[in-house]
């Protein structure tokens, strides 16, 4: 793995490092940017504006954090209870993608660089097909489709294989495609993923009846 580090990447010109420097007007924006350029394969375009600093990483796991909340609640057709308690679960998947960040990192790229766009891929990946399920939801789609139906699996499944595709397209691309991290990067987030299936998480909304 050493090995990987030596090959600087041409896409960075100059070495990206964790800092402490205050953020620049657009910084967590051009993050953003360069989230949805991963989040649909293509390389993130590595250059001085982007900031890795603990304000930008703070900010882009508030906006991760503040989706989920956003589209749970949406999920509940309805009053709805809040269950605070669910913040504080479900962490494993950030750990790991900040180990697999640190895994690839290289003296171009620091890894609070990559975990950076990593963060901020799968904020477009839940964005995008949130969007899509609370629209269907509130437009009663769900409600005529038969209930063996496979199209809310097809959605849930889709949805997981592209962040999957995307993280590791991503970690893959900073070990300038070395197959060990493909594996991998796979395995230890489909190692996650059978954690979250095996023991669900808590809902962070809960149907409540009307007071």
């Amino acid at each position: 793995m050493h090995a990987l580090q030596e090959d600087p990447s041409p896409a960075a010109p100059l070495p990206l490092r964790w800092s402490h420097d205050p953020l620049r007007p657009g910084a967590i924006g051009r993050w953003l940017l360069a989230g949805g350029r991963a989040a649909f394969g293509r390389a993130p375009v590595w250059s001085a504006d982007l900031q890795a600093t603990p304000l930008a990483l703070a900010w882009l796991i508030a906006l991760a954090v503040g989706l989920e909340v956003l589209l749970g609640r949406l999920y509940v057709i309805g009053p709805a209870v809040f269950s605070p308690q669910a913040l504080v679960v479900g962490w494993v998947d950030t750990l790991a993608l900040a180990w697999l960040a640190f895994l690839v990192r290289s003296p171009q790229v620091s890894a609070a660089h990559v975990l950076a766009v990593s963060l901020a891929l799968g904020w477009w990946i839940s964005l995008l097909t949130g969007a899509c399920w609370v629209a269907a939801l509130h437009a009663g789609l769900w409600d005529v489709v038969p209930s063996d139906s496979v199209w809310p699996a097809v959605l849930w499944w889709g949805t997981l294989a592209w962040w999957l595709l995307a993280q590791c397209a991503l970690f893959t691309r900073q070990a300038h495609g070395h197959a060990g991290v493909a594996g991998l990067s796979l395995a230890v987030l489909l190692a996650v993923q059978a954690l979250a299936l095996r023991w669900p998480l808590p809902d962070l909304w809960a149907a409540s009846s009307p007071s």
